[in-house]
């Protein structure tokens, strides 16, 4: 931060105004205060320095020190100033006529002049969208490191309803339902600051938007109360709201969703519900392949697989000999810890690919069971079908007006082998309906 003198600063600029025909409704400000807004543009507009940014600007000579520090809301800097006497708001304007800069002595409380995230949300804040970036993922660096320290479960539950396409509705759930009463306590999951508190009676119901001082974003729906108010700092596991069934929702629970710069990401990613705690504790490496564009068409994969992580290490070099060796116990008392937990899922994998298989083998060998069971039995019914279709062959029923001699004729034989067949001598004599023999 450089420091210069104010008195400097303004005899600098002052022979700089008249000329200063961007300058607007200044009639109620001293040249003082219009030297300020001045330096703050220039400030502003330097390439050395960011947007959100101010140097450090003290008064010389026993008069009142002024520290500037500053947020961005849309398109205007709101600047705080300790300094008592200077006006409520200094305007400095664009040719446009746009308000650039503002100038207050206070913030809402609990406002941090600059959200730790600012300069990765382009230093928008507003109150009014859940998603104001218009980001695209391919406009996202990566990978990523998010700080996953400091979670808070924001509501012990069992997930009702997962991340990703929902046939029943032909669209996408961007985040995670989780059971609850209504009047349950919801939590704010990391450390942050209230962005926006809503209310959508189609979707969200009663909702909350907080970012984090990691970079995430989160939303929680359907909530019955909110017990926040908006540009509110709030600390991860402070009660946010009380759960419900408020929006669109079939029952109370709670809507999960978490966020990175507008963009969804499967919260199953990153927390575990069924413990209640992170999947994995450290840096999280975030990459592309992470984030959900809204507005997708038809069903795609979502990304189930645990992301990389890297751990956090603490400061060691001010440890005392006893603080190291109980680190570096810890440490690999934890590792030897991940390391059995690795082993025991991986042993549970295998077992679990051994009995899919064996499964497979038993599906198998039944089914060519049931597949030669069910060819013998058509062949055997095929051999009786031609079995009783040759016994038929070899019968002959008697009709109104037959005679040996007619009968003979029709099957090729003689009438003298058509008697012997039957047992019949000369003076037999055969009758309609008479079932006789024409075939050995």
């Amino acid at each position: 931060m450089r420091k210069i003198r104010y008195y400097s600063l303004w005899c600098a600029l002052l022979p700089l105004l008249a000329q200063a025909q961007w300058l607007s409704d200044t009639t109620d400000l001293t040249p003082e205060e219009i030297a300020i807004g001045m330096y703050i543009e220039a400030e502003v507009a330097s390439e050395e320095d960011e947007p959100y940014s101010l140097d450090e600007i003290d008064e010389q000579g026993g008069v009142m020190p002024v520290i500037f520090s500053g947020y961005w809301d849309g398109d205007t800097l709101v600047v705080n100033t300790s300094k008592d006497d200077l006006q409520e708001r200094i305007f400095v304007r664009t040719p446009e006529g746009l308000v650039v800069y503002r100038i207050h002595r206070a913030l809402p409380p609990n406002m941090p002049s600059v959200h730790p995230a600012d300069s990765v949300y382009r230093h928008i804040w507003t109150n009014s969208l859940v998603n104001p970036y218009g980001i695209e993922i391919a406009e996202i660096p990566e990978p990523v490191r998010i700080d996953l320290s400091g979670f808070s479960l924001p509501h012990r539950g069992r997930v009702t309803s997962h991340f990703g396409w929902r046939p029943r509705f032909g669209r996408w759930h961007y985040g995670v339902d989780i059971g609850l009463r209504t009047g349950d306590n919801i939590l704010s999951a990391w450390r942050g600051q209230v962005r926006v508190c809503g209310w959508d009676p189609r979707g969200y119901g009663y909702y909350v938007v907080v970012r984090h001082d990691n970079g995430f974003e989160t939303v929680y729906g359907h909530l019955s109360k909110i017990l926040v108010e908006e540009d509110q700092g709030v600390e991860a596991g402070e009660v946010i709201g009380r759960g419900g069934s408020t929006g669109h929702s079939t029952g109370p629970h709670l809507h999960f969703e978490i966020r990175y710069q507008g963009i969804n990401i499967n919260p199953e990613l990153i927390v575990n519900f069924d413990r209640g705690d992170l999947q994995n504790e450290g840096i999280l490496l975030l990459t592309h392949s992470m984030l959900t564009a809204r507005g997708q068409k038809r069903p795609a994969p979502v990304q189930t697989t645990l992301p990389q992580v890297e751990e956090i290490l603490p400061d060691t070099t001010a440890m005392t000999p006893e603080e190291l060796e109980a680190f570096h116990q810890e440490r690999q008392a934890k590792a030897e810890q991940r390391a059995r937990e690795e082993a025991e899922r991986a042993e549970k994998a295998r077992q679990a690919e051994i009995a899919r298989q064996e499964a497979a083998e038993r599906a198998r060998k039944a089914a060519a069971e049931k597949a030669k069971r069910e060819a013998e039995a058509k062949k055997k019914a095929q051999e009786e079908a031609a079995r009783k279709k040759a016994e038929a062959a070899k019968w002959y029923v008697v009709r109104e007006g037959d005679s040996f001699w007619s009968i003979a004729q029709k099957k090729g034989i003689s009438v003298a082998e058509l008697k012997r067949l039957n047992g019949f001598n000369d003076k037999t004599v055969i009758h309609p309906g008479q079932k006789i023999r024409v075939k050995k």
